[in-house]
C-alpha cells in the first residue's frame, strides 16, 4: 500500500501547474563582500532598466510636481480665506495672501507619489484637510469654480461628488491630481499640522 500511495503522490505533483510547485531553496552567500558587490551591481542594473523603460520620473518632472503642489496649496489657502465672513475675494487673496494661516486648509499627499514609487504619468493623490468654516458643498461648489477659472493651467476637470469617495479629478500644468476632502472641527489642531 505504501508503494501505491507514493505513486499517486508523484502523479499529483507531476500534474501541478508550475506556479504551484515548491520553490527550491537557495542558500545565501556567506561572503559579505560579494553580497555588497552583487547588491550594488543588481541595484545599478535595476535602475538602468527602470530608466530605459521610463518608469522613473526625471528630476525636472519631480520639481514640476512639487511646484504644482505648492501652487495648489496657495490656491486652497486663498479660497479658504475668501469663505470667511468679511474676507477679501479669492482673486485678492491669491495676490496678497494673509500671513495668518490659522484658517488655512492642509494639503496632504498620499499613495504612490507620497511613497516615492510613482511613475512619470501617475496621478498625485491628495487630501484637503479643511478648517471648520469650509463645507463639502463649498469644496464641490466654489472650489470647482476656482479651478474652472484657471483655464490655462487646469484641464480635464471632473468633480465626482456622488461617488462612494467623493473626488475632484483634474490636471494642473499636465500633472494629474485626484483631490479628496475632509473637514476638521479643530482649527488649532489643523494649524499645528501645517507647521509639522
Amino acid at each position: 500500500t505504501h508503494d501505491i500511495n507514493d505513486r499517486s503522490r508523484n502523479r499529483k505533483q507531476e500534474r501541478r501547474p508550475r506556479w504551484k510547485q515548491p520553490v527550491p531553496q537557495r542558500w545565501p552567500n556567506t561572503d559579505a563582500a560579494t553580497d555588497d558587490a552583487d547588491h550594488e551591481r543588481l541595484t545599478n542594473h535595476l535602475h538602468q532598466l527602470c530608466t530605459s523603460r521610463r518608469l522613473i520620473e526625471s528630476s525636472t518632472g519631480i520639481q514640476k510636481r512639487r511646484r504644482v503642489m505648492r501652487d495648489l496649496d496657495a490656491m486652497l489657502f486663498a479660497w479658504s480665506e475668501s469663505l470667511l465672513p468679511g474676507s477679501s475675494s479669492y482673486a485678492e487673496n491669491i495676490i496678497s495672501p494673509n500671513p495668518d494661516k490659522m484658517s488655512a486648509p492642509s494639503l496632504l499627499s498620499f499613495g504612490s507619489y507620497r511613497l516615492g514609487v510613482h511613475t512619470p504619468d501617475a496621478d498625485v493623490d491628495c487630501l484637503v484637510l479643511a478648517p471648520p468654516h469650509v463645507t463639502r458643498d463649498d469644496f464641490f461648489g466654489s472650489w470647482v469654480d476656482v479651478l474652472k477659472g484657471e483655464r490655462e493651467r487646469v484641464t480635464e476637470l471632473h468633480p465626482v461628488s456622488s461617488a462612494y469617495t467623493p473626488v475632484i479629478k483634474f490636471e494642473m500644468d499636465k500633472v494629474k491630481i485626484d483631490l479628496i476632502f475632509a473637514r476638521v472641527s479643530n482649527s488649532k489642531w489643523l494649524s499645528e499640522q501645517r507647521t509639522k
